[in-house]
């Protein structure tokens, strides 16, 4: 019995120390635009972070092909992610800010490319 518990560990601390291909790229791409915010917006508020966004022509985030995108219109953002070399998935991301923090959030994913407006 020993046996089999220590090997099912063993399976299980593998698998846990593998890291999810996607969700890496996600938290390099938002802990960079995190960064970029803090360090060009003197006052983290709604207005002083849409301004930002805006006077950006094309926002710099970019993690191998995967890159964030801006959306004017619908002040939010666009990540569109890349897998070998080939679109996977797009998620369409709304931001709050409470307390001089900003708090993102998945509103919208698509498999296709477009799939989002």
């Amino acid at each position: 019995m020993e046996v089999l518990i220590r090997n099912n560990n063993l399976k299980m601390e593998k698998s846990l120390v593998k890291v999810d291909k996607l969700q890496k790229t996600r938290e390099y791409l938002l802990t960079e635009l995190d960064d970029n915010i803090y360090k060009n917006v003197s006052v983290i508020d709604e207005n002083s972070v849409k301004e930002y966004f805006v006077s950006m022509s094309k926002l710099d985030e970019k993690y191998e092909d995967s890159y964030i995108e801006y959306i004017k219109n619908n002040n939010c953002f666009l990540i569109q992610y890349y897998i070998n070399h080939k679109f996977y998935k797009g998620e369409l991301y709304e931001y709050k800010i409470a307390n001089g923090l900003i708090y993102y959030g998945c509103i919208d994913y698509s498999f296709e490319k477009g799939g989002i407006n």
